[in-house]
């Protein structure tokens, strides 16, 4: 297990409390507006989504969840638990876009995330920026990135949802649900109560995080580079971004960093096409022989055996082409 990360300067860690048991239940068409109408007055609402993306090029969206703050103090539970501090006047709501009668919410989930008065809280939220973009045809504005605020403030780059919790406000969430097939119906109840759990401190968290960057001057910093994450993450990769991320990239030359451009574009469109993962069409490694080699006609290709025979015979003139534009 991996140290936590040291508290800035000045500013001491909270003590870890034990888990808590967050109060969540599924919005309905008949709850919507009045959700709607309680982020709209509270000018913030938190946001996750569930998602799987293990064998599609697209993800599938499983589950939506929505915390609003100032709510009343949710009563002790029936074991006479009390709630969370952290949580207090915190109401999540989870969306299951599986039920064909949950259309009307998330079309005003959709307008929730349009709403410039209303700050998106999220964590980590390049993928669900994406997520929302290709589930609901929107991008998200006004945007609060917790874990961006978080790296401003010092307490490290990429911080996890948990360790930042757990850090800033004393609580412990469990992660036992991380891989959790949230296409499956019906979702177990400990995955429901972790989906919960994930938006519930938000609210918490972009209040301490802001109190903490203001008086500093560090608080427009991170809106700007919050900014420019949510415009890096509603695009579309170019295949300068496709490229680099494939290992040894930076060691080719010119003429095979072009050849590899031209390859992962065309390996970009035909796993969308077939809405298939990337590396179901051609793995990384085989791009980056044809790349190095820069064979000009099929019988240069027969010699790349990187390259399966069933791929040569499918796209050969693909990939020839894809390397000849980038050359030309």
């Amino acid at each position: 297990m991996s140290a936590r990360p040291n508290p800035p300067e000045g500013e001491t860690e909270t003590a870890a409390r034990a888990p808590a048991v967050i109060t969540w239940a599924y919005l309905t068409p008949t709850a919507i507006s009045t959700v709607v109408a309680a982020a709209k007055r509270a000018g913030v609402v938190a946001v996750d989504t569930e998602f799987v993306r293990d064998r599609t090029y697209f993800p599938e969206l499983g589950l939506v969840q929505i915390a609003v703050p100032g709510h009343e103090p949710a009563p002790p539970t029936s074991d006479g638990a009390q709630p969370d501090p952290a949580v207090e006047g915190v109401r999540v709501w989870l969306v299951d876009p599986l039920e064909s009668q949950n259309a009307p919410v998330l079309e005003m989930v959709a307008e929730i995330m349009t709403d410039s008065d209303v700050t998106k809280v999220m964590h980590g939220a390049s993928q669900d920026i994406a997520v929302i973009r290709y589930a609901f045809g929107v991008v998200p504005v006004n945007v609060f990135d917790t874990q961006i605020a978080a790296a401003v403030h010092g307490i490290g780059d990429q911080v996890g949802y948990a360790a930042l919790v757990g850090q800033l406000l004393g609580a412990t969430i469990p992660k036992d649900s991380q891989r959790e097939d949230w296409l499956r119906r019906p979702i177990p109840r400990r995955a429901l109560d972790y989906a919960a759990a994930d938006v519930a401190y938000l609210p918490a968290l972009v209040t301490k995080l802001t109190q903490e960057l203001h008086p500093r001057n560090r608080l427009g910093e991170a809106r700007e580079r919050m900014d420019a994450m949510v415009t890096q993450a509603a695009r579309d990769p170019s295949p300068e971004d496709l490229a680099s991320k494939i290992k040894t990239y930076g060691r080719l030359n010119p003429h095979q960093k072009a050849r590899l451009r031209g390859l992962v574009a065309w390996r970009d469109n035909e796993a969308r096409r077939a809405n298939l993962p990337r590396r179901w069409v051609l793995e990384d490694d085989v791009l980056l022989s044809l790349a190095r080699v820069g064979p000009i006609d099929r019988e240069e290709l027969a010699d790349i055996t990187a390259l399966p025979s069933k791929a040569r015979q499918r796209w050969g003139d693909e990939l020839l082409q894809a390397m000849r534009v980038k050359n030309a």
